[in-house]
């Protein structure tokens, strides 16, 4: 048995469409960032003859990424007033998907048994 189906190729703000009967397919395609993560997406469908009708759903995006540091001088601290035999701190941001497991703190390429951190989170 072979079955015809009228197809129907639209091309709409860049996203192909296809329409076979009563049905139609649109792709989308994107390449997320980092800031993407966490964001939703929605599909919505709506007729221009039906004016206030239409149906939509959404899909939460969830972006992998390594982790991204960052480090800073303690956010107390002036970099112009220190000097020898002060204390100071820094401060490590970290962000990552999934979340990162473990923190270490490295000097002269070397851990630092006195600065090694480590945090985990469940």
């Amino acid at each position: 048995m072979m079955v015809m189906v009228n197809v129907i190729m639209n091309v709409y703000n860049g996203m192909a469409q296809e329409t076979r009967e009563n049905v139609t397919i649109s792709e989308l395609s994107f390449v997320p960032t980092t800031e993407d993560d966490g964001k939703s997406i929605t599909c919505r469908a709506e007729n221009p003859n039906v004016t206030g009708l239409f149906l939509e759903t959404s899909w939460k995006i969830d972006v992998v990424y390594p982790p991204q540091v960052s480090l800073h001088l303690g956010s107390t601290l002036n970099a112009d007033d220190i000097k020898e035999g002060d204390d100071v701190y820094f401060e490590c941001r970290v962000t990552a998907n999934p979340q990162w497991r473990k923190l270490t703190w490295l000097h002269n390429v070397s851990v630092n048994k006195a600065m090694h951190l480590r945090f985990c989170f469940d």
